[in-house]
């Protein structure tokens, strides 16, 4: 492990660029493979494995570690992970199509949005950052912004509308695609459905708590609204108060469950883990504070400059 003089703990990165990967609780060693994107291993104990490959919840992790050593070799598995995946997860000529392969998946796809933006903008800037990666990015993007777009929303659960609305959003305000002014209005939708509580399309309760009783799933959605908000605002296309209002009941129905350690309560597919973080976001972004929260320096370095006065 690495400690730089930024205090960026490199450890995760270090394990990623080992091809190790979180499997629940453990580690498994994952080899570059052909279907490295699209099939899990056979040594995968959890059933959502290739779910959270696909999320690639470290890219941020190789970024700010590239960026505090100067160590290419973060950066070089974050460019080959976007090559293979580019091979591998090619765009569907039907993409309401998804449902009947391995690849493209609404809900993983708007949690890489979130993952991949937040390493872009850390190192569009680099100079290890070539042209070619820009390109292969920015039509890997298209293709995201494309399929959240035109797929229409899964009907068989309640736990994806808000997470393609935020995921489709994020591309649409962060890149002038020519068709970014049609992606925002399907996006702005699909976060009004998520967001009517108790409606017959809301993933939420009228009491703001997640209606497939999952604290997981809401973590997931919740936070993708928070970061939609501190956007919003950022751009002057501020969400309405009815919005803001609404995402604080969901909220404070989610921070009602929390056990007193911060720990999210075992039932649903959730497992007991540290929760916080969702509500120090919230606080850069709304003011005010929830107890126990202490904003992380990737947090305040996201957030910080979009918070609501």
């Amino acid at each position: 492990t690495i400690k730089s003089n930024l205090g960026v703990d490199t450890s995760y990165a270090d394990k990623v660029v080992a091809h190790e990967f979180k499997d629940g609780s453990n580690y498994i060693t994952v080899p570059q493979s052909g279907t490295m994107w699209t099939q899990a291993p056979s040594n995968a104990k959890t059933t959502e494995f290739i779910d959270y490959l696909n999320r690639m919840d470290w890219w941020d992790d190789l970024a700010l570690s590239y960026k505090a050593t100067g160590n290419s070799k973060y950066l070089n598995e974050l460019t080959t992970e976007l090559g293979t995946f580019a091979k591998q997860e090619t765009p569907l000529a039907d993409w309401n199509k998804w449902r009947e392969g391995k690849t493209w998946n609404q809900l993983d796809t708007a949690k890489r949005v979130e993952n991949w933006m937040n390493a872009y903008y850390l190192l569009v800037r680099s100079p290890g950052w070539t042209g070619a990666d820009n390109t292969l990015f920015l039509r890997e993007m298209y293709f995201t912004g494309d399929f959240l777009n035109t797929s229409e929303p899964d009907q068989n659960t309640l736990n994806k509308r808000s997470a393609q609305g935020a995921g489709l959003m994020y591309i649409a305000r962060g890149f002038p695609f020519a068709a970014a002014e049609q992606w925002k209005q399907t996006a702005s939708d699909r976060i009004d459905e998520a967001l009517s509580l108790g409606g017959q399309v809301s993933e939420f309760r009228a009491d703001g708590f997640d209606r497939e009783q999952s604290p997981g799933y809401g973590d997931v959605t919740t936070r993708l609204l928070v970061d939609q908000a501190s956007l919003a605002h950022a751009t002057g296309d501020d969400l309405s108060k009815a919005w803001r209002d609404r995402l604080m009941t969901i909220l404070n129905a989610s921070y009602q469950t929390l056990n007193p350690d911060g720990k999210t309560p075992a039932f649903g597919d959730s497992y007991r883990t540290y929760d916080m973080g969702i509500f120090s976001r919230a606080s850069l972004v709304f003011g005010g504070a929830y107890a126990q929260t202490r904003p992380s320096a990737t947090d305040v370095q996201y957030l910080w400059q979009y918070r609501h006065d």
